[in-house]
């Protein structure tokens, strides 16, 4: 768990649009809990639903609010043989360049 990442993330959520509720929040704080000092962390989805108390797919709807808002980059890993395993997922902790790049969709 980072400290850092915790407390980027109680500020991010203030940022947020009223109108999104409270299950992004939620997921951004349990995702905040996981990472590391650079904001990476990669917990599988069915561990945050179980966490958040809710479906796994309505975790992937949190996410996907997180990366439309610039809070979430998810990032797919594959294998050689191409293969899709787990993803891992940056937070842009204490970087605004960074979170803006992410919401325009370019590379962090």
């Amino acid at each position: 768990m980072s400290m850092r990442a915790m407390a980027w993330a109680r500020e991010a959520m203030a940022a947020l649009p009223a109108d999104v509720n409270a299950t992004p929040r939620l997921t951004l704080l349990l995702l905040a809990d996981f990472a590391n000092e650079q904001g990476i962390c990669w917990p599988t989805i069915s561990r945050l639903a179980n966490e958040v108390g809710c479906t796994p797919r309505t975790v992937q709807r949190a996410m996907e609010v997180l990366v439309e808002q610039g809070m979430l980059r998810v990032v797919p890993r594959k294998v050689e043989t191409g293969r899709q395993v787990s993803n891992f997922y940056l937070l842009p902790i204490g970087n605004k360049a960074r979170q803006r790049q992410m919401r325009a969709g370019g590379e962090a």
